[in-house]
């Protein structure tokens, strides 16, 4: 597992706890590590631009005007992108449950069922 070392602390325990959540779920690829980077550099930019809006507050002086703090949109579209690789992974708390009700045998499922009715028909 490549942890980057310019990641936060919290960043890093996020992606290791992903990662072994992974494992334990028993799909995890050698081609999703990207994935798992790229969700760890999205993380850590939102947890970047998130304390710079704590620091900076959510307007920002620019000459004789306050707009808004564009560390609100980085904070936002890495939220975002966060959330995509997550389903992307089948990590939010709807991609497991999807995940658990597909690990069925193949013959107890409710379609499987279905076609097995309309074939006797």
């Amino acid at each position: 597992m490549n942890i980057r070392n310019e990641w936060s602390q919290e960043t890093k325990d996020y992606i290791i706890e992903v990662n072994n959540t992974l494992t334990s779920m028993g799909v995890l690829e050698s081609v999703d590590m990207k994935n798992i980077i790229l969700l760890g550099d999205a993380y850590d930019l939102y947890l970047q631009a998130r304390e710079n809006v704590r620091n900076e507050g959510l307007t920002i002086g620019v000459g004789d005007r306050q707009r808004q703090n564009p560390n609100l949109v980085i904070a936002r579209q890495q939220q975002a992108m966060v959330l995509s690789y997550l389903k992307e992974l089948n990590i939010t708390c709807r991609g497991r449950r999807l995940l658990a009700n597909s690990e069925m045998k193949s013959d107890e499922t409710p379609l499987s069922t279905f076609l097995d009715m309309v074939k006797e028909d």
